[in-house]
């Protein structure tokens, strides 16, 4: 019977394979395609509608889409740019994604490539230098997923890192 379920599945991969419907997750991460959590991180770490990669990082992926006209050019950019480089940090970093881990896991390499990312693409300049930005940043952030210590966090080192920024264009 083991017999059979194995070839199933090849046989199932191979018609996958062949109609091209195989998902390209590294296409998807180096574009900075949304689905890139639903398709790709949830079907090798699945933790559900609670987890990192639904609940949060696929959750404001599209949020940040649907809010993009909110931005100036450079918010774009960054919006754009974050989401490249979260994924593909995923996709290459994490051993979590790479490997089956947990969903702790996930989670933890997940929340810990933010600052990161943000500050990579520019989020002192971009963000803290237009008002505009700033306003669009509350439209798109929900109060009640800053409630955690990995969020606070992250939240922390962001700024932490801008303060240093914004002393040192003081100069």
């Amino acid at each position: 019977m083991e017999y059979y379920s194995w070839m199933i599945h090849v046989l199932q991969l191979i018609i996958a394979q062949a109609s091209g419907s195989e998902v390209d997750c590294t296409q998807m991460a180096t574009s900075g395609n949304c689905n890139f959590y639903s398709e790709c991180v949830e079907k090798h770490v699945p933790c559900g509608e609670d987890g990192y990669a639904l609940h949060y990082a696929g959750k404001y992926c599209n949020k940040f889409g649907d809010e993009s006209s909110c931005f100036n050019e450079a918010g774009q950019k960054w919006i754009n740019d974050v989401r490249i480089c979260l994924e593909v940090f995923l996709l290459r970093n994490s051993t979590a994604y790479r490997h089956n881990g947990t969903c702790e896991e996930l989670h933890k390499e997940g929340f810990s490539s933010h600052p990161r990312c943000y500050l990579q693409s520019g989020f002192c300049k971009v963000m803290l230098g237009s008002f505009q930005n700033l306003l669009c940043l509350g439209k798109v952030f929900e109060l009640s997923d800053f409630l955690s210590l990995a969020a606070i966090k992250q939240v922390y080192d962001t700024l932490q890192e801008c303060l240093m920024y914004v002393l040192l264009s003081l100069n």
